[in-house]
């Protein structure tokens, strides 16, 4: 289990490494097939495809029996879609991920918290590694398979070890327990100022009793 991402090394095997991996089964190039699938909103049928790396040659060619695939490759519409989402860029390659954000983080983040996860998710959203198709938890992922930077890295939030979690939270017992006592000490500190007003009063009422009594008897 990854608990924290301390360098640009461990940063870039668990995104650029894991997204550019053969051994990932649920991503596949991002070319006019998978173009056709955004145009076509054909999610479900390809993700059936897909579970098997070598039936996606089965897709292209029930695509094929509507329009052949160098007529779908060569469309407008289809152009416009690779153009927009995977504009060329020399030494970068794209992939295509038909699944929703629960499915990306769990495929690509499993050994990470979560906490860790979410970050380097949003980092990859930000700094446009990852485009999400559809809205709330997405219907697809456009994958940018390009390395982070040193800048990159100081962007993700801290993550602490449970060693340090547990010490931070031993000592914030340990300031709450002192704010405890002291909050007591003062509360009996102001119940002793109450009380010392309550026999201040007192003794002002004494007094004002006398002075009215010897002025009541003077002026008999």
């Amino acid at each position: 289990m990854i608990t924290n991402i301390d360098n640009l090394e461990t940063l870039n095997s668990i995104t650029y490494q894991r997204f550019s991996s053969e051994h990932n089964t649920k991503s596949t190039e991002f070319n006019c097939l998978a173009a056709h699938v955004i145009n076509t909103g054909d999610y479900s049928r390809f993700r059936s495809y897909l579970a098997d790396g070598s039936s996606l040659s089965d897709y292209s060619d029930l695509i094929s029996e509507d329009t052949s695939l160098t007529a779908l490759c060569t469309s407008s519409s289809i152009i416009s879609t690779l153009e927009l989402y995977a504009p060329s860029s020399e030494g970068i390659d794209y992939f295509f991920f038909p699944f929703s954000k629960k499915e990306f983080i769990s495929t690509f983040f499993s050994d990470l918290l979560p906490s860790i996860s979410e970050s380097i998710f949003n980092l990859l959203k930000s700094s446009g590694r990852i485009t999400q198709i559809g809205a709330g938890s997405g219907k697809a992922f456009v994958i940018k398979s390009q390395e982070f930077t040193e800048s990159h890295l100081e962007m993700i939030s801290t993550t602490n070890s449970p060693e340090e979690i547990l010490s931070q939270i031993s000592l914030s017992i340990s300031h709450l327990s002192n704010s405890l006592v002291d909050n007591s000490y003062l509360l009996n500190q102001l119940d002793l100022k109450d009380l010392k007003i309550k026999e201040l009063n007192q003794q002002i009422d004494d007094l004002n009793k006398k002075i009215y009594s010897v002025y009541q008897t003077t002026w008999r």
